[in-house]
């Protein structure tokens, strides 16, 4: 984002608002993005190729899966017993209309972070 606030002689926040709400600089914004992760594959590349096995292992655990080369972790819950959960239901009728809008905005932005 700052990239494209400095191409545009703004802000980082009204570079973000821009890429939001212009395709052209959402474009902008993603050729940006790939610019920088084509560098990465290339420094990582090299590195491998140079003999480098941490980077090696790190680009098998993640591309490799169905050969087998998968970072396994078991997790357990105190002394290895089972994990405890713990159900929680909200009361939202405590929430003005505002707040519960609030709300919903955030979890969706939220949940499609996650996509």
């Amino acid at each position: 984002m700052s990239t494209i606030a400095q191409k545009l002689g703004v802000a980082w926040s009204t570079a973000k608002i821009y890429v939001e709400k212009w395709p052209e600089s959402k474009q902008a914004f993603e050729d940006e993005r790939n610019k920088i992760i084509d560098m990465a594959e290339s420094v990582l590349v090299k590195s491998i190729k140079n003999g480098d096995t941490q980077d090696a292992k790190w680009l098998l655990s993640r591309l490799a899966k169905d050969r087998g080369y998968v970072e396994r972790q078991e997790r357990t819950g105190k002394d290895g017993g089972p994990i405890e959960t713990k159900e929680s239901k909200l009361n939202l009728d405590k929430l003005t209309p505002e707040e519960q809008y609030e709300l919903f905005e955030l979890l969706d932005k939220a949940e499609s972070q996650n996509e």
